[in-house]
């Protein structure tokens, strides 16, 4: 709960208690309330002011309509747009003068978002140079990593005889007349470990990743029996240069100065404020 107390030195203790009890605001508040509404005039857009319909407005209502529809309005549904538009703004405009937004879960939660989403503007308005970025780089490598990655070609053995196959393919024999085939991909370019245990079962990523490029070895376990493999290349975990995924860097960095500006945002608003806490309650 937040309040704004500045009680004078001179004041009953008393009397400055019944000050700033809750209570007696929402009576006075209360009460206010249904002496102006007491004499508020009939019409409530007179009374609430001037309920201006720019060319603006009607443009974006129809862009709205035909949005949906994939036509534009007519001019009676163009009219019933606008009416529709007027009736929602009487309504808001009433709701806020009764003080209806206040102690609504739902508005405050919304309103708290909006708060938040002036601060992640002022995020997105700023430009970032290389150097802000690289620095932006260098402290988060782990985020950016290029995954290891591996090209190879199989040859799944079935029930074939692994040491005869393995001696035939280093002879130099064709691997798409050895093995048993099937729909396993005889060949990998280029792919990541989640690629590769996705199509041969866990594990097989790192099992080939581990073998030395160039030759025939084996067998090697997947999720569905033996393999003979062939490594043509394993490239590890590396950091890219900063050219090359500058766009993702950015939008990071973005993301970051829009949590630090939000923080910093609330806390200068909540300096704003004395929050008094309930006291703890005592066992028994």
């Amino acid at each position: 709960m937040a309040t704004d107390h500045h009680e004078s030195g001179s004041t009953a203790p008393r009397f400055s208690r019944l000050l700033r009890e809750p209570l007696l605001h929402f009576l006075l508040i209360g009460a206010l309330v249904f002496a102006v509404y007491g004499q508020r005039p009939a019409s409530p857009v007179t009374a609430a002011g001037t309920i201006e319909i720019t060319p603006e407005q009607v443009d974006r209502l129809a862009g709205q309509f035909e949005s949906v529809w994939r036509r534009p309005p007519t001019a009676d549904e163009t009219a019933v747009l606008v009416e529709g538009f007027v009736r929602e703004e009487v309504y808001y405009r009433e709701a806020l003068a009764l003080g209806l937004d206040r102690d609504d879960t739902v508005i405050r939660r919304r309103l708290h978002l909006k708060m938040e989403f002036i601060g992640d503007a002022a995020a997105d308005a700023m430009t970032p140079d290389d150097d802000a970025l690289q620095a932006f780089l260098d402290a988060n490598p782990d985020r950016f990593l290029a995954p290891e990655r591996v090209s190879f070609r199989q040859v799944f053995l079935g029930g074939d005889d692994p040491a005869a196959t393995l001696a035939l393919l280093r002879a130099g024999a064709d691997p798409a007349e050895l093995g048993r085939g099937g729909l396993l991909p005889e060949t990998m370019d280029d792919a990541v470990a989640t690629t590769v245990d996705g199509t041969f079962g866990s594990g097989f990523f790192a099992a080939i990743s581990s073998l030395e490029p160039g030759g025939w070895q084996g067998p090697i376990l997947s999720a569905y029996g033996p393999h003979l493999v062939r490594l043509d290349a394993f490239i590890p975990a590396a950091a890219p240069a900063l050219a090359d995924i500058r766009e993702r860097v950015e939008g990071d960095w973005r993301q970051q100065e829009a949590e630090r500006l939000r923080k910093a945002s609330y806390e200068t608003l909540r300096a704003r404020y004395d929050v008094i806490m309930p006291e703890p309650e005592t066992p028994g």
